[in-house]
């Protein structure tokens, strides 16, 4: 989870790839990459994806939440009570993202077995993965790494 927001921070601070339509790019790249690792049917891919691409935009919809949230924490001069709204805020955003992940794991698994859904969660870190050490040679001056496409 916490390898998904660095990896979104990083694209959207990307302004490079992200002025180029990159943002669509790496989500088109991320599509293959699960499909292939998670070896899904036709008939679970086609259940699968439109439910993943919700989950993905619910999940995005509270990370904006959370950090126009932590924006208002950065305010100086909060009275106690603005301060603990804030906070206990903070707090529901993120019960609230616990409880989305719960129940697309609940929506995943009438669609595919358990070890695909691991494979998933796995896929979904390595690609993360991929992608940080890229943009971190891209923002450092060179091309792609050597030996990861």
């Amino acid at each position: 989870m916490k390898q998904l927001i660095i990896f979104f921070s990083a694209i959207i601070i990307s302004t490079g790839i992200y002025a180029q339509g990159g943002e669509q790019k790496i989500r088109e790249k991320k599509m293959e990459f699960l499909k292939s690792r998670m070896e899904l049917t036709e008939e679970q891919s086609a259940s699968f994806w439109p439910e993943y691409q919700e989950f993905g935009r619910m999940k995005n919809n509270l990370r904006i939440a959370l950090s126009q949230n932590r924006m208002e924490l950065k305010k100086s001069g909060l009275s106690e009570s603005e301060g603990r709204k804030v906070l206990e805020k903070e707090i529901g955003l993120k019960q609230q993202m616990i409880d989305l992940e719960k129940q697309y794991l609940d929506k995943y698994l009438k669609i595919l077995s358990y070890q695909q859904v691991i494979e998933l969660y796995r896929a979904e870190d390595e690609f993360n993965h991929i992608v940080m050490q890229r943009l971190k040679h891209r923002q450092d001056g060179g091309g792609p790494p050597a030996g990861r496409h």
